[in-house]
């Protein structure tokens, strides 16, 4: 078996040192013949150098590419299209893998019925978040991915997902499905997201069998940065636009083009922050709710544009 692990990568190479470290320091099968591929989205900065340094450690299973076209997906779709391995897996600058990472996806794989699987975001903060994170039903804002300690398949019962950061797929299924979408997915320019919900859809609509794997895990840095409640807002907003992009739910009843369910949780999360005595705790959730309800607004009146 042959698995090429692509690092998405954009102007971190400190954090980027981090990951490569973790990958050496990760036992892994000695069936498994493994490889990294980095690909830059034009960081412009000691990324490239910083990846030379490593070759010799590498051994060989190191190569360096250099994508042009800004955005998160363009930079996983050359990754795929660079990679001649019979397994991809995807994760970012930002985060280490876990010890049983490699054997839990060798295992994974030995399974000739299974197509691809994710599996959980364990934090590592920067400093201890307040005491309002995770915000409830928002864990994915900050980068908590956490489906519970039990091996099941994505699928129907199952809600659930396998997110771009810590995922595997065989690569032949890119043929059957088409690669990620480069309309979808965060750019330089800002928040844009969904592209991992829509890649799922496909998966699911072609009928291919994913598998939710609690030890095929990463530890993901979360910054400062992060535990704002102005970076939720905007996080939030953003992947609002995104999602009209995507198929509508079926039977699901729309109001204004918004999930009419959208609106009843906004009017019940905004009476709980009123009877909390107004506690910061339930406030920002109230707020993103109408927040997701204005972001998709926004998204329609932007396709239509």
């Amino acid at each position: 078996m042959t698995l090429d692990i692509l690092i998405a990568t954009y102007r971190r190479p400190d954090l980027l040192q981090r990951t490569l470290d973790s990958i050496l320091r990760t036992p892994a099968p000695p069936e498994l013949d493994w490889g990294v591929i980095v690909v830059d989205n034009n960081s412009r900065d000691s990324t490239g150098e910083l990846v030379a340094s490593y070759e010799a450690r590498f051994g060989g299973r190191l190569r360096y590419v250099v994508e042009t076209k800004q955005g998160l997906s363009h930079v996983r779709n050359a990754g795929i299209a660079a990679s001649t391995a019979d397994i991809v897996a995807t994760i970012d600058d930002d985060e280490e893998l876990c010890e049983t990472w490699f054997s839990s996806l060798h295992a994974a794989f030995s399974d000739p019925t299974l197509d691809y699987i994710g599996g959980p975001y364990h934090p590592r903060w920067e400093t201890p978040p307040p005491d309002w994170l995770p915000v409830e039903g928002y864990a994915g804002v900050v980068g908590v991915v956490d489906s519970g300690p039990e091996a099941r398949d994505y699928g129907p019962g199952f809600n659930a997902a396998p997110v771009g950061g810590n995922s595997a797929f065989r690569r032949r299924l890119f043929e059957k499905i088409g690669p990620y979408d480069p309309a979808l997915g965060r750019t330089n320019q800002g928040l844009l997201s969904c592209e991992d919900h829509d890649l799922f859809l496909r998966l699911q609509a072609a009928g291919l069998r994913g598998r939710y794997l609690p030890d095929f895990g990463i530890l993901h840095w979360i910054p400062n940065t992060r535990m704002t409640g102005a970076y939720h807002r905007e996080w939030v907003f953003w992947r609002a636009v995104s999602a009209v992009s995507l198929p509508r739910e079926e039977g699901v009843v729309h109001l204004f083009g918004v999930p009419r369910y959208y609106f009843g949780e906004a009017v019940r999360r905004s009476a709980r922050w009123i009877t909390s005595g107004f506690s910061q705790r339930y406030a920002l959730l109230a707020q993103l709710y109408w927040i997701e309800i204005a972001g998709r607004i926004h998204g329609q009146l932007r396709a239509s544009r």
